[in-house]
């Protein structure tokens, strides 16, 4: 999916947000590119609007629920509301805009493995 393409590409090259905490601005930047202003209503201020879009929309279901696949987003909390989203890649890396120093690449932005992202609670796909 070119969705996941861009993720990926993203983290490495572009002018994407660099700086750590925006993972919901960077997957909502990497969705704009690919897909021009189409899916924009999906996204908001932080991780926990975002994945509150994405379940009014009818697109998002509970970790477990769908299989994984390339271009899916993964929301994640410790306690309460989603606190962080990322974008899962053609070679199953997620990538995003993170506050851990684990896979940065550039900036905030980097890779982990979905082992190193861990539990994640809810997965959002666009409707397309």
């Amino acid at each position: 999916m070119k969705l996941a393409q861009n993720a990926a590409l993203a983290v490495r090259v572009g002018h994407y947000e660099t700086r750590r905490g925006y993972c919901s601005r960077f997957a909502r930047q990497v969705t704009s590119y690919t897909f021009g202003d189409r899916f924009n209503h999906l996204f908001g201020g932080n991780a926990a609007e975002t994945a509150h879009r994405f379940n009014e929309a009818g697109c998002c279901w509970k970790a477990g629920e769908i299989e994984l696949q390339p271009g899916d987003f993964l929301f994640k909390n410790k306690a309460g509301p989603p606190g962080h989203v990322g974008i899962v890649t053609d070679t199953l890396l997620v990538a995003e805009n993170s506050s851990t120093k684990i896979g940065r690449v550039r900036g905030a932005l980097g890779f982990r493995s979905l082992e190193q992202f861990g539990h994640f609670n809810y997965v959002g796909r666009l409707p397309i």
